[in-house]
């Protein structure tokens, strides 16, 4: 009966553990150590540390399709935040592994790809 009971609470522990954070698109990719990251979030996606991208609809889990608005941005001597320029573009996400994903960016001129891998785990 104790072993049983063990059973249930380990059962019921694992089960309420919180997913691991490999899972899906949300987190950070990078392409190598000398290119800017790529910041995967419920809201918004990063790109290198100035520029933000809006989502007009919630990512999905393994791939997301969105036109997003692009602002690039400075931090000027104030310390305000000044947009320096926008860009629109059609964003398709795919998982492919875990830890590796491809993304595309198309502003007209046809699709640009990139490889990405995790770099958050």
């Amino acid at each position: 009966m104790v072993l049983r009971l063990r059973f249930l609470v380990a059962g019921l522990m694992l089960g309420c553990a919180p997913l691991p954070a490999m899972a899906g698109l949300i987190g950070i990719w990078c392409m190598s150590e000398d290119e800017p990251a790529l910041y995967f979030e419920a809201t918004n996606l990063g790109l290198g540390e100035n520029r933000i991208c809006l989502w007009t609809q919630v990512p999905g889990e393994a791939r997301h399709e969105d036109r997003v608005t692009c602002r690039q941005f400075h931090v000027d001597d104030a310390g305000q935040a000044v947009v320096i320029g926008e860009t629109v573009y059609d964003f398709v996400a795919q998982l492919i592994a875990p830890d590796r994903m491809t993304a595309s960016f198309d502003d007209g001129t046809g699709p640009v790809s990139y490889d990405y891998r995790r770099c958050d785990g």
